[in-house]
């Protein structure tokens, strides 16, 4: 999964329609020019997509614009533009507070270029399931029964693979009744897009009752 971040200019009273291709320059008044940074959320789960929207309080038509990032070190990171909108996005693979900063770059009616800065932060965390019980055992060939959860995903998205027995259940609820091992790996899986993805996997001791 991709972090995203929308970057989007905005000058007095039209509205920009390229960041590459130089048009024609025409006079252009500015009233206050500053970037400004709405991220919807700064929260995130490892994976998972983050955005922003990075714009200017005015636009034009006539003013192309580019965006440079301070940091270019990412293989993984690309920079793309549609209606007004240059989009980054990157793998958000590293734990922890993300910071993304650069200028907002115009050029004005005379050549010169102009420069806004932007800055934001995230935290991108790792999904962790909570199952209970909380003790990692299960007894062989009983019926053992299992609330999993994990935040800030709906029961309905979830799903549960054992390594060792059989598992029944859905919505949070799971019943896993373990083999003749005596561990169990216990997989939890989430809905996507591409399929079934990896959430949390949680080792368990398998005893006779």
């Amino acid at each position: 999964m991709k972090k995203k971040i929308l970057i989007h200019a905005a000058l007095a009273t039209l509205v920009i329609t390229s960041c590459s291709t130089p048009k024609e320059k025409k006079d252009f008044s500015f009233d206050v020019m500053e970037a400004k940074v709405v991220a919807p959320a700064t929260y995130i789960i490892q994976g998972n997509r983050f955005s922003e929207d990075i714009f200017l309080s005015a636009h034009s038509s006539s003013v192309p614009f580019e965006i440079k990032l301070d940091s270019t070190g990412n293989p993984n990171q690309t920079i793309t533009y549609k209606n007004g909108v240059c989009t980054y996005e990157a793998i958000a693979d590293s734990l922890g507070v993300q910071r993304v900063s650069g200028s907002l770059l115009l050029k004005s009616p005379d050549g010169k270029a102009i420069s806004y800065p932007f800055s934001s932060e995230y935290v991108v965390a790792k999904m962790q399931a909570q199952i209970v019980p909380l003790d990692f055992v299960l007894y062989r060939g009983k019926e053992n029964r299992l609330n999993i959860s994990v935040p800030s995903i709906s029961p309905n998205d979830l799903g549960v693979i054992v390594s060792n027995g059989t598992v029944s259940g859905d919505k949070g609820i799971y019943t896993v009744v373990p083999g003749k091992e005596n561990k169990c790996m216990i997989t939890i899986t989430m809905d996507s897009k591409e399929g079934p993805k990896k959430v949390d996997a949680q080792e368990y001791n398998v005893v006779d009752k």
